[in-house]
């Protein structure tokens, strides 16, 4: 490379990526190997977040809307989320508690298609959140859940 080619491009750092390891760690991985693109886009928040949001001593919340639980994200990730100590709160609308506990309440939910004919999903008692399924008396059982629970002491 010329010396003029490598004084323009002095103040970028090059990209020349370590090959990945068996024992690279997740932090290496990303500081390391997650150099453009949207890999570099994701270093960038990894970054801004232990940098800049996780200050010592404390606390890191978080605010649920849209429908994430019924597509099992408060089972497969906000648990695990806040028993690895990376969430401490989280303010959420009352659907996405509502419908977690069908999940906790061990209700099937299925995959299905935001394409379906709400009509026919109607006639057959199938309810349709975008492209997730379930029976009719998922949203019964569950309510007789709740009202048993909020009878109690």
């Amino acid at each position: 490379m010329s010396k003029k080619s490598s004084r323009r491009f002095a103040s970028y750092p090059r990209l020349n990526p370590l090959g990945i390891g068996k024992n690279i760690s997740a932090a290496d991985l990303i500081d390391q190997t997650f150099l453009a693109y949207n890999g570099g886009r994701l270093r960038e928040a990894a970054r801004l977040l232990t940098e800049k949001m996780l200050p010592a001593n404390g606390l890191v919340g978080m605010s649920l809307t849209g429908a994430l639980t019924p597509a099992g994200l408060g089972k497969s990730c906000l648990i695990p989320l806040m028993r690895a100590g990376f969430v401490d709160w989280i303010v959420s609308t009352g659907a996405n508690l509502y419908h977690d506990l069908h999940y906790g309440l061990d209700m099937a939910l299925y995959q299905g298609s935001p394409f379906l004919d709400d009509v026919v999903l109607h006639r057959d008692g199938i309810i349709r959140i975008y492209d997730i399924l379930f029976d009719y008396h998922v949203l019964l059982d569950t309510d007789a859940f709740v009202r048993e629970v909020i009878q109690g002491p």
